[in-house]
């Protein structure tokens, strides 16, 4: 890449219609689209020396591949499958999904709020009486309002119908104490290392499991478990490469000499439209779409001899991700043999999630046959610190079930990202309607998941149709639909 970089910075103009700041999926949707279009007045800037952002694959020391994080690849969007048809071709390997809950030492189907008959009988029997009374309740017309006081203080712990003010909240009035208490809030805890009442609630939409009568009385009558729920039912993988091969493989189908690598941002003079680079070079554009973190951008731009940062100082709050990879030699045990991830709420296991990413594909280990590998995530944030002595804790979290044996490890990768998850913060869309609008005046477009700063739309498909929207927008006019201030 460095070579490559070098003989195209040569033909990068030094001026621009639109800018693009980063090469990740939304950088390169961006860039994609502008493409497609033929619109070739455009620049790609990262600080990066390869493209695709988060959504990189990593090669260890030992030759396996670790994408950093759990990514699972499905689309609600005809131009986004077009994008990875169009890309990868038939280098996929197509899988209909199999995770799982541990707890209570055993595996319960995901997801588990609708399973909650496989829990020990104490728990199970308490998620059935929250969700009866809460079935009764919301069933009759509001007798809620019309119950005694006595009725209702007994009823309360059951199942409390005021409306959520607060993550926290929304839990607990939606799927009852047990349920919370049991799964919902020592995961949520793990996933986001935020306090939950310091959350919202509008981003869950398809993102959590809503309680489910008839399956619950499935469940218990008939001993059914339920795991087709939410769209990523099924999805793809690519063959060989990682997630990250899908984002090389686009940015390599793109004109490079609109490209550069292993540049930082120094500053955005938002007067005078110009970007200064860490090579003392600049940039004038017309547009700009930023891709880099808001709040980080916030730091970056100046109008006239002022930063803003002062004057528009924001509190953003976020989750930083530690990817562990483990590889192995030999087989997965049989109760990983098909799995594809697994959730872990309990607290003698750092990570939130594991997945098999070896099963992803045969080719994520230099041996298909031979290796197998495990990817397991931890989140980490001032409120909840990163562990120390992460590795050796996963691993032996691990024997202690005995799904591997510390002499079978050939692989131990550990990665870092400052930023893993963007939080829904009680305050975030409040913060987004003053400052989205406010850059936009000054022709800034905040786009991706951390630019954005929208959980709700930041996997894969999201973030590549943010980057497609915007250059729509700027220069045709079209309203955009994914990210929405």
């Amino acid at each position: 890449m460095q070579d490559e970089n070098s003989s195209a910075r040569a033909n990068v103009k030094d001026s621009c219609q639109i800018l693009i700041l980063g090469s990740g999926p939304t950088g390169l949707g961006a860039a994609y689209r502008l493409n497609k279009i033929q619109f070739n007045d455009y620049v790609v800037i990262d600080k990066s020396d390869l493209p695709g952002g988060l959504s990189v694959t990593k090669k260890d020391a030992q030759g396996f591949l670790w994408d950093m994080g759990g990514h699972v690849l499905f689309s609600h969007y005809k131009e986004f499958d077009e994008m990875l048809d169009e890309t990868l071709g038939d280098e996929w390997q197509w899988h209909v999904r199999e995770s799982w809950v541990w707890m209570r030492d055993r595996f319960v189907p995901y997801p588990l709020q609708h399973n909650s008959h496989m829990l020990p009988k104490t728990e199970s029997l308490g998620c059935a009486r929250d969700l009866t009374v809460r079935k009764l309740l919301s069933s009759t017309g509001g007798i809620w309002d019309h119950c005694p006081d006595k009725i209702k203080k007994l009823a309360r712990p059951f199942f409390d119908l005021k409306k959520a003010t607060d993550f926290e909240n929304w839990l607990q009035s939606k799927f009852g104490q047990q349920l919370f208490e049991s799964f919902l809030k020592p995961y949520n805890e793990k996933v986001w290392a935020q306090p939950l009442s310091k959350m919202n609630s509008v981003w869950v939409g398809e993102r959590v499991a809503l309680p489910n009568w008839e399956s619950l009385l499935k469940g218990f009558l008939l001993g059914r478990s339920t795991e087709t729920w939410g769209p990523n039912y099924q999805f793809r993988f690519p063959t060989f490469g990682g997630t990250g091969a899908i984002w090389q493989r686009l940015y390599e189908s793109l004109p490079r000499d609109h490209f550069l690598f292993s540049k930082s941002i120094l500053s955005v003079d938002a007067n005078k439209k110009l970007v200064r680079l860490s090579d003392s070079s600049e940039l004038k554009y017309d547009k700009l779409i930023s891709t880099i973190a808001l709040d980080d951008l916030l730091k970056l731009v100046a109008v006239g001899d002022r930063k803003i940062e002062g004057d528009r100082h924001v509190d953003l709050l976020y989750s930083s991700t530690s990817v562990l990879g483990i590889g192995l030699k030999g087989q997965p045990p049989a109760a990983l043999k098909t799995k594809n991830w697994i959730y872990f709420p309990e607290e003698q296991f750092p990570f939130y999630r594991m997945t098999v990413f070896s099963n992803y594909s045969p080719y994520n280990v230099p041996l298909p046959g031979e290796h197998w590998s495990l990817l397991l995530e931890v989140a980490s944030s001032e409120h909840r610190p990163k562990p120390t002595e992460l590795m050796e804790k996963c691993v032996s979290s691990l024997e202690n079930v005995g799904w591997l044996h510390s002499q079978n490890i050939l692989s131990r990768a550990e990665y870092f990202l400052p930023k893993g998850y963007p939080t829904p913060f009680l305050e975030r869309d409040n913060t987004l309607s003053e400052v989205q609008p406010w850059l936009e005046s000054l022709d800034i477009f905040s786009r991706g998941r951390f630019g954005g700063w929208k959980y709700e739309v930041s996997n894969q498909d999201h973030s590549f149709m943010q980057g497609y929207e915007i250059a729509d927008r700027l220069v045709s006019g079209q309203a955009e639909k994914t990210y929405r201030i």
